[in-house]
């Protein structure tokens, strides 16, 4: 802790509050130091105290302009729905008793305080004894200033909430949650006896060990994934929130504290988060994404093998990279998921194998043919004796370096030629593993019923699979299972007679795609629903992230086939899309519950003749769309459907949208005398303020609507110069068009 006589920033801090201090410091740079100095924040809190005010620059009778800037920072340090910078009274707590120093005694619901561990912007941790359990655990509770607030109450709660939703054993998990008088907030965890990263760092007085490094990077990104994949953005990653085993392999990501914060009003405006690990678009005050916690996350890499400065400590050059890529200023640079950054782990590890294999070979076979067998042998052994438990990963990497096959299949010996292959014998679930860059020819459907398949290969290549030829239900089918699909390019050469309904049928079952592309080339047989990618039957699910999807002008991005109480859903994130619908929903028992349909687009380009089309008997469906932020253009309506279906349709029907451009070709943005036209992909240059009187005039201020910020325009993009599309200058759409090359759908 800094002494407040030697605080070398103090001055700067006094300073700064009367108003003396120009463009010396920079706003990260104090905001890093307060986030690290108790001392000054501490200071701030005194300055506070004098006044009735709850802001320190109401103090401050005149600011000039360049010292504006640093009103966000005074704002996060004080403002007590997020770090409060008072020193914790544990006297004030009602449910203490009696304090000495760190030990208090007392009672929260059945559990006997002991002593407290940490405090934080919001809560005080304590070590308690749970009788019942005979054990001891960690008990997090609301500090008491803030105990009268419900909305810091609900946040406070939020975070356990958040936490407890997590089942991964990376995760802190959450023991009980409770809410005592109306006022006493806390909830139960386990108690790491160890301590932070953060803590770690300190110890070590610089970088750690790199093998240290890749195990703590690997479990912390781990857990990570596992709360973007349930929607949760963490928003406050940093080495305070990374608890490690003290001489033991646990890691754990922890205080989920601003998890929900835009839930309540916060997030959007303000700094939410520690500054010296937040990511830049969220210090100019925009909310947390995915993409700010991997720049944090990328901030702890940095640190872990730099500590605060340089080292002599040997890194692989690619993990310098990675952490590099994670803390780029544009988050679009940045990896797209936590997922992909534990593929470009995992790869880089593989390769390095690889190559520490060819140069072991490479000795050997200089001095005899025999010792090139030992070598052989030699590498493959030791492959297997690293990943014994973890489905000859690395061993299996290793054969297909030296076989040239570019196929295996995790927790089976060997490689392959073609999938069929490898999946002989194979009853169970499969992860399949296709070498960067490799052409893999597929002629038979791949049928999956009961089971799970993983088919993936590593981020950045060109690997292809090719179907020559499909049945009657697609290339993957599966059955009460699961479909995954990583960094894969997927076509499909038809016939012309056997033409297939999608390239991947969904019964009861789920798929996510990512990083993948999909390209369907024609074969003459146009009178089949073909040219699809999802057809999802049942209570099935589809999660599509950063892909590009291309079908033939008459294919769709899904059909939806419903049926009374069955639910389907599909996620399209930062995808983009060419066909005639995105989705195509039909029902062929219609009642007047027909099953429902949820679609969420998010930061994805969609270009189509129509974007929904509501089949025959689907006025009966439940289709909600949630939009965000996207480009949607049709050569034709936003929505067509059946004319018998116009009031199923305005009941059933919900569609809602924040910033996105919508362009249609016609007048017309509703259009309902059955099926329309399939002119092709082209700004047809319509009419925006008929299409948006059309579209309103038809829902009549229906509920079920709801569009904020978004904007009705003529048109987005224009493909008729073929391989040159030509973007409208009069719109800013340097977001989409510098992440998205659309020459690639005209090869």
């Amino acid at each position: 802790m800094s002494d407040s006589n030697t605080c070398p920033q103090k001055e700067d801090l006094l300073a700064l509050a009367e108003g003396r201090l120009g463009e010396a410091h920079s706003l990260q740079d104090l905001e890093a130091h307060l986030s690290r100095c108790p001392e000054c924040r501490s200071t701030l809190e005194n300055m506070l105290s004098s006044s009735a005010d709850s802001g320190l620059l109401l103090q401050v009778a005149d600011w000039r302009p360049e010292q504006e800037k640093f009103k966000p920072v005074f704002q996060t340090v004080i403002d007590s729905s997020f770090r409060l910078a008072k020193r914790i009274d544990l006297s004030k707590f009602a449910f203490v008793d009696s304090v000495d120093g760190n030990l208090v005694s007392g009672k929260i619901g059945l559990m006997e305080l002991k002593e407290l561990i940490g405090s934080g912007g919001m809560g005080a941790v304590f070590r308690a004894y749970d009788p019942e359990l005979d054990r001891d655990v960690a008990v997090k509770a609301l500090r008491p200033e803030l105990a009268g607030r419900e909305d810091v109450a609900h946040l406070f709660l939020d975070e356990a909430r958040a936490a407890a939703a997590l089942h991964h054993e990376n995760v802190l998990p959450i023991y009980h949650v409770a809410r005592e008088d109306g006022e006493i907030c806390s909830f139960v965890m386990p108690v790491i006896e160890g301590g932070s990263l953060a803590d770690l760092l300190a110890e070590s007085e610089g970088a750690l060990p790199f093998d240290r490094v890749l195990d703590i990077a690997t479990k912390a990104t781990k857990a990570l994934a596992a709360a973007h994949a349930e929607g949760i953005v963490h928003r406050d990653v940093k080495p305070a929130n990374i608890l490690v085993e003290a001489n033991g392999p646990g890691v754990w990501l922890a205080d989920f504290g601003l998890a929900r914060a835009a839930q309540h009003g916060f997030g959007e405006g303000m700094i939410v988060g520690t500054p010296d690990y937040a990511a830049p678009e969220v210090m100019q005050g925009k909310e947390g994404t995915i993409q700010s916690d991997l720049y944090s996350l990328g901030k702890v890499f940095r640190e872990m093998i730099r500590g605060k400065g340089a080292t002599e400590k040997e890194v692989p050059h690619w993990f310098e990279k990675l952490a590099d890529n994670l803390q780029d200023e544009n988050p679009s640079a940045r990896p797209t998921s936590a997922e992909e950054v534990l593929e470009n782990i995992e790869s880089n590890l593989a390769d390095e194998w690889e190559s520490k294999s060819r140069q072991h070979a490479q000795r050997h076979v200089r001095r005899s043919v025999g010792w090139i067998v030992g070598a052989l042998v030699g590498v493959v052994v030791l492959a297997w004796l690293i990943d014994a438990f973890a489905g000859l990963v690395v061993t299996n990497t290793v054969i297909r370096q030296f076989t040239g096959n570019p196929i295996s299949v995790d927790g089976k010996w060997g490689s392959f030629s073609s999938i069929e292959e490898a999946l002989q014998d194979v009853d169970g679930d499969a992860t399949i593993r296709i070498a960067k860059d490799a052409q893999i020819g597929v002629s038979e459907r791949l049928d999956f019923s009961g089971r799970a398949l993983r088919l993936l290969s590593r981020p950045g290549g060109e690997t292809e699979v090719i179907f020559q030829k499909g049945l009657d239900y697609g290339m993957f089918e599966i059955k009460n299972g699961s479909l995954e699909i990583k960094n894969v390019t997927l076509r499909y050469r038809g016939t012309g007679v056997e033409e297939p309904e999608a390239l991947i049928s969904l019964y009861d079952s789920s798929a996510f795609l990512e990083n993948l592309n999909t390209r369907r080339h024609s074969s003459g047989n146009v009178s089949k629903t073909g040219r699809t990618i999802f057809v999802l039957r049942g209570n099935s699910e589809a999660t599509v992230r950063n892909c590009s999807l291309m079908t033939e002008r008459t294919g769709k991005a899904a059909i939806a086939v419903s049926t009374e109480s069955t639910k389907k859903k599909i996620a399209i994130i930062d995808c983009k899309f060419v066909g005639e619908n995105l989705v195509h929903v039909v029902c062929p028992e219609s009642t007047e519950e027909s099953g429902t349909v949820d679609i969420i687009v998010e930061n994805s380009t969609i270009l189509t003749t129509c974007h929904f089309r509501m089949g025959r008997g689907a006025g009966g469906v439940r289709t909600e769309i949630q939009s965000s932020e996207s480009l949607w253009q049709s050569s034709g309506p936003v929505l067509n459907f059946r004319n018998n279906e116009s009031d199923g349709v305005r009941r059933n029907f919900h569609f809602h949208d924040k910033g996105s451009f919508i362009a249609v070709g016609r007048t017309e943005a509703i259009y309902s005398a059955g099926l329309i036209s399939s002119p092709r992909l082209r700004a047809t240059r319509g009419n925006p303020e008929l299409a948006e009187a059309d579209w309103e005039d038809f829902w009549q201020d229906s509920p079920n609507i709801s569009l904020e910020k978004t904007q009705w325009v003529s048109w987005i993009v224009d493909f008729t110069k073929g391989r040159n599309p030509e973007w409208n200058p009069e719109l800013d759409l340097t977001k989409w068009v510098d992440e998205i090359e659309y020459s690639e759908f005209f090869q």
